[in-house]
């Protein structure tokens, strides 16, 4: 793995994971890099657009690949739970990525409108893509 500033890491991962056949499928909201607010493990950005979106359920499958995930190197400011599940350096986030990538992970995401008090408290949209379930295995 290598080391960089977000800036200079984004358009990589984005180049890299952009795949003809895949990218074009992918639902234009699904596209580009996503930074994981409010995440309180050392996870900092991930790509969607790798994945396959299966229109009929509204659901999308991403593999955990190369380039479609971002740890950082050290503890971002304001970092959630006050940074317990960070560290100074790349420790944290080497631990996630050894684990992630160990484990030969997928993601699953049902979409749907966002319901509920979550919705409410966060103010989210009810747009039909602007909440999912995830499920990881």
């Amino acid at each position: 793995m290598r080391a960089g500033l977000a800036k200079d890491i984004i358009p990589i991962m984005f180049e890299a994971t952009k795949v003809s056949g895949v990218f074009d499928k992918m639902p234009k909201k699904m596209r580009g890099i996503y930074w994981m607010k409010g995440n309180g493990v050392a996870e900092e950005l991930t790509i969607l657009h790798y994945g396959q979106w299966i229109p009929e359920h509204e659901q999308m499958i991403v593999p955990f690949a190369p380039f479609m995930w971002a740890w950082p190197g050290g503890t971002p400011k304001n970092a959630p739970f006050l940074g317990a599940l960070y560290s100074k350096d790349f420790t944290a986030g080497m631990t996630s990525a050894a684990t992630m990538i160990n484990g030969g992970v997928a993601f699953s995401y049902k979409y749907s409108t966002c319901k509920g008090s979550y919705c409410r408290r966060h103010h989210a949209t009810h747009d039909d893509m602007a909440f999912a379930y995830m499920q990881v295995g």
